[in-house]
């Protein structure tokens, strides 16, 4: 799968366990989705298809959540819409504190190991679920 094709098929499980949940998925861009009834929560999502997996995420966009005092939740897809890690808005602040790099490109640099010490994987969407769960 293609990363838009991994990000798509992540979306729409969420949006099919919102019908369940009570709450609906809004897009405000390619990476940024709400989620808003039951569940009130921004999804930073971002995708890699292949190893060696890496994701960059924009020190701006961070910014702005943090400054607008948004709940948010980083998501960094690893392959395929089952596989990643669920980052919350604490593991966020933590890893740019003091673990993730800042490039001069104005992104955190990011691949698993250390630079995500804290969180182990989920390895489907029902683990993924159990993630979003914790945050209602």
């Amino acid at each position: 799968m293609n990363p838009g094709q991994i990000l798509t098929s992540f979306v729409g499980n969420i949006s099919k366990y919102g019908i369940q949940k009570n709450f609906e998925v809004v897009k405000h861009s390619n990476n940024i989705f709400e989620l808003r009834g039951s569940l009130s929560l921004f999804l930073y999502i971002k995708v890699r298809s292949a190893e060696p997996y890496a994701w960059g995420l924009t020190k701006n966009r961070l910014d702005n959540f943090h400054k607008q005092n948004d709940t948010y939740a980083v998501i960094l897809l690893a392959g395929s819409p089952e596989m990643g890690y669920f980052l919350t808005k604490c593991d966020v602040i933590y890893y740019t504190k003091e673990i993730w790099p800042l490039g001069k490109d104005g992104d955190y640099k990011i691949k698993p190991g250390i630079y995500l010490e804290r969180n182990g994987p989920f390895n489907s969407f029902e683990e993924f679920s159990e993630f979003l769960t914790k945050t209602e």
